[in-house]
């Protein structure tokens, strides 16, 4: 007589989620029992199903339902039990690729608002993208949003940010991932109302003294402090940038003709700075690239050294604030600090700003005649190179 031996699985190494999904169903069902919680009528509707809990959880690991962001969350919850190898990549890929031509044939908010975002600077599409990743992340990846759901993320929301400004700039950004979904709802409002800007009196802007900013130039001539951070110091104090402007930018030596060009953001223009004839023999160095997190960590790390005390959550900015203020006094007009802050021209400043002709390169070089800061750098200079060790090299010259 032939006896019947219980059941047993095929082991092999499955090479999909359909392989994984008709394992699993295989498992469930063995003489007429089932054991699958997962009722669907079809295999496809299953695996529809298991491509949005996918992708959905990529989401709230990640916040990103890119296709970096499924491969990652395959390699830590479906493929942790393979062992590294040649195969593992490719099986990976086989794994999320099903789930990416999901994503191109369903309607994906998150894909359809990054595309409307494609001109905005990395760090304004990031915040954007932030925002929607958690609406989605709590409300679902859905063509259309009711009221309801809007309602209860903005209940969410109003407990989460305790600052009415971070609250403020939380719906702004909600409200234009709302508006960029199909046409119909162009001109959706939020059912709650949009939340009062704050009084610009009432944000937090902190702003660097004169007398700071020369206790941090002459912290270069008193401690080694870096020849990377006085260049980024100096760039900071005379021509006020950015933290991300001050990751890495191009330094061109041509004595009187020297040129400074910075990255810029939020519309700017990216025309090169002249460099005082007088400040040229600090830039002779090479200068290293670095991550806009380095900036902001060796700026902090400066100030604590120089006994500076930097105000609560202030940063690059707080110079900036300062330099902004100084150029504004210096200039000719309004035209002129814009232009030197290298800010896209506002509507504000009239068809003046539109036909002025004035070169860049002109104005700037009247600002810097008459920059405090600038004369601050002249007289820590020959300092700096004295007692500064990061300076060494250029002792002698």
């Amino acid at each position: 007589m032939k006896i019947i031996t219980d059941f047993e699985p095929d082991a092999s190494l499955p090479k999909s989620i359909r392989e994984i999904v008709e394992q699993e169903i295989s498992y469930t069902t063995h003489n007429g029992n089932t054991n699958n919680p997962l009722e669907c009528d079809s295999m496809e509707e299953l695996l529809k199903r298991v491509y949005a809990h996918i992708e959905q959880q990529a989401l709230e690991v990640y916040r990103s339902n890119e296709p970096w962001a499924l491969k990652a969350w395959a390699y830590s919850n479906i493929l942790q039990g393979v062992i590294a190898s040649e195969a593992t990549e490719p099986m990976a890929d086989a794994l999320i690729n099903p789930i990416v031509e999901f994503q191109n044939q369903s309607f994906n908010p998150l894909t359809h608002f990054r595309k409307r975002l494609e001109r905005k600077s990395p760090r304004t599409k990031e915040a954007y993208m932030q925002c929607a990743a958690r609406f989605v992340l709590k409300e679902g990846i859905k063509e259309n949003y009711t009221d309801e759901d809007i309602e209860d993320y903005q209940s969410h929301s109003m407990q989460r940010y305790k600052n009415d400004n971070s609250y403020y700039q939380e719906m702004r950004r909600l409200l234009q991932f709302l508006r960029s979904l199909p046409d119909k709802f162009r001109d959706r409002e939020l059912p709650l109302g949009m939340p009062k800007a704050p009084k610009k009196s009432t944000l937090y802007r902190p702003i660097a003294s004169l007398e700071e900013i020369e206790t941090l130039i002459y912290d270069c001539v008193l401690d080694a402090v870096p020849v990377d951070m006085v260049i980024r110091l100096l760039c900071a104090t005379v021509y006020g940038k950015r933290r991300s402007e001050l990751a890495e930018f191009k330094v061109h030596l041509n004595g009187a003709n020297s040129t400074v060009l910075f990255p810029t953001s939020k519309g700017g223009e990216q025309i090169p700075h002249p460099i005082p004839q007088s400040l040229v023999p600090l830039f002779d160095t090479p200068i290293s690239s670095w991550h806009a997190h380095t900036v902001d960590r060796q700026f902090k790390k400066l100030c604590k050294q120089a006994s500076v005390n930097l105000p609560e959550k202030a940063g690059i900015h707080w110079i900036r604030r300062r330099v902004a203020t100084t150029v504004r006094k210096v200039g000719n007009s309004d035209i002129d600090a814009y232009r030197f802050m290298r800010w896209s021209e506002p509507r504000e400043l009239g068809m003046l700003a539109y036909y002025d002709q004035t070169p860049y390169s002109e104005s700037d070089t009247l600002i810097l005649d008459n920059h405090p800061i600038v004369k601050m750098w002249e007289e820590a200079m020959p300092l700096i190179f004295q007692f500064n060790s990061s300076y060494s090299p250029l002792n002698n010259t």
